[in-house]
């Protein structure tokens, strides 16, 4: 695999990634301590928070394997586009009380790149710090997953050096 990629403005990094499956986009960001989670709140206001967005999951089976996640929708129904290896998923689901719900198919161009099929559901609950935990369950077996939202990057530009 070959990686190419270029420092942002803002110290982030942003590229691609030359793979045996075709290029994949990959943004990266420098490792920092990680801030120490605020005290428990109320149900209510997990609740409120939102999950739109753009979120990077983690999903760890025999190695860790990076994921995207797109979700928009208001109220209770969402629905959201999987990222998995190049190939995007369509889920569909719902996201109350915290707790995010999401289903869909590997359709026969994701089993083509990717060589999974069938179904894919992804559970996780939103944390008190913002990120996502749950399960990513497909025909292979139920994985542990982790999620955190990507920060906004429409209006960075690469720096000049």
């Amino acid at each position: 695999m070959k990686f190419t990629g270029t420092v942002l403005e803002d110290g982030t990094l942003s590229g691609e990634m030359a793979a045996p499956r075709g290029p994949m986009k990959w943004t990266a960001d420098r490792l920092k301590e990680r801030a120490v989670p605020r005290p428990a709140s109320t149900a209510a206001s997990v609740a409120a928070g939102s999950i739109v967005g753009s979120w990077t999951l983690s999903v760890v089976a025999d190695h860790a394997i990076p994921v995207g996640l797109a979700v928009e929708g208001e109220g209770e129904k969402v629905k959201g586009t999987m990222t998995l290896m190049g190939a995007d998923v369509a889920l569909s689901g719902t996201f109350v009380g915290g707790a995010l719900s999401l289903s869909g198919e590997f359709g026969p161009d994701v089993t083509a790149k990717t060589g999974m099929s069938g179904a894919v559901k992804v559970s996780a609950k939103m944390k008190d710090d913002g990120t996502l935990s749950g399960e990513f369950v497909m025909a292979r077996g139920a994985f542990p997953l982790t999620g955190e939202r990507l920060k906004d990057r429409s209006t960075k530009t690469p720096a000049t050096r």
